[in-house]
């Protein structure tokens, strides 16, 4: 039943995604929305956290404010699936103080990937962001990835 309930929220995302500002609604509303399952106005202080990590992650990384979206709601569906839970706010916001002076072409779904797998492998939140943080220090986005997944 859950995993039901799981694919009506993401395909309840995705068709909210695909309509053009449904009733003035802000990428935020509908993020924030999907995330608890209640209503929120645009004025609503998380509405306005997500309008504004949408802004910064847009400047940061290659991927669109769309796609960001969609790629923060699968990783929140992925960790569902193995158990745990993370309001997509946090992941964002950490994934976006995550600094990262040794890749050249950012990308979210790099970062997103990485967070999932650490997630995965029995870090909570905080320790996930702490071991990005450590690797990048010394090495990409890209040869975590590749050492994370043999690829």
């Amino acid at each position: 039943m859950k995993t039901v309930g799981n694919a009506f929220y993401l395909l309840l995302f995705m068709s909210l995604l695909n309509l053009s500002n449904v009733q003035g609604q802000s990428l935020g509303c509908k993020m924030a929305t999907v995330d608890t399952k209640k209503y929120y106005t645009e004025t609503d202080p998380l509405v306005k956290r997500y309008n504004n990590m949408f802004n910064q992650l847009d400047v940061k990384y290659l991927e669109t404010k769309d796609q960001i979206a969609d790629m923060t709601v699968t990783a929140k569906n992925e960790l569902e699936n193995i158990g745990l839970s993370e309001p997509m706010i946090n992941i964002m916001e950490g994934i976006c103080r995550l600094t990262d002076t040794k890749t050249k072409s950012k990308r979210y779904s790099e970062n997103v990937s990485c967070y999932i797998i650490f997630r995965s492998q029995g870090f909570n939140h905080s320790d996930t962001l702490k071991k990005m943080q450590d690797l990048l220090a010394i090495m990409s986005m890209e040869s975590i990835i590749k050492s994370l997944t043999g690829k």
